[in-house]
């Protein structure tokens, strides 16, 4: 679509994640096949929402995801705006998304603990900041062996408030209520 890393590197853009929502329905054992379907949306404001669709090796749906990326100026770590990007995304108006827009991240009463967590060489990606797939390491490894050993998340959402770059020391607040968890 020429609106990959390459050609917005040029332009010293990146894309970088905003918010994501995954649902899980059931989950592929060891041996199964998945297949991935994914799709962009027409941009929401600076917003472009992509949305992923998961199927076993019967084509049922078992799962689905939505994504909001924005793009951001590497020099000063800001919003870029849309500009021709956005005319490079297709119009897939006419395709119904599996789930409406990735939510925010709920509050959840309960006590909360606090754990903390450095960034390390393997939690960064190209961009120099944490990749968005270490956040759901970091959650579901705050929820603890016992938790993860005993369910599979249904709901995941990931808000992305702020990029994390090295050595900055997090603080992960977790609380929970019955079977509902934030991180």
């Amino acid at each position: 679509l020429g609106c990959g890393r390459d050609a917005l590197l040029k332009d010293r853009i990146v894309w970088v994640l905003s918010r994501s929502e995954v649902r899980m329905a059931a989950y592929p054992q060891p041996g199964d096949t998945v297949t991935v379907e994914t799709f962009p949306m027409p941009l929401r404001r600076w917003f472009f929402p992509r949305y992923f669709v998961f199927r076993n090796g019967r084509g049922e749906q078992i799962g689905c995801a939505g994504t909001l990326w924005l793009l951001l100026n590497l020099d000063d770590r800001k919003m870029a705006p849309p500009g021709s990007v956005a005319a490079a995304i297709p119009d897939n108006s006419d395709l119904t998304p599996p789930m409406g827009l990735p939510g925010t991240v709920d509050e959840v009463p309960g006590e909360e603990r606090t754990l903390l967590r450095t960034p390390q060489y393997f939690d960064l990606d190209v961009n120099q900041h944490v990749n968005n797939t270490r956040y759901a390491d970091w959650a579901c490894d705050a929820l603890g062996v016992e938790v993860m050993r005993a369910y599979c998340l249904d709901t995941l959402r990931i808000n992305f408030a702020a990029e994390v770059r090295p050595d900055q020391e997090i603080t992960l607040r977790v609380s929970r209520d019955g079977l509902l968890y934030r991180v």
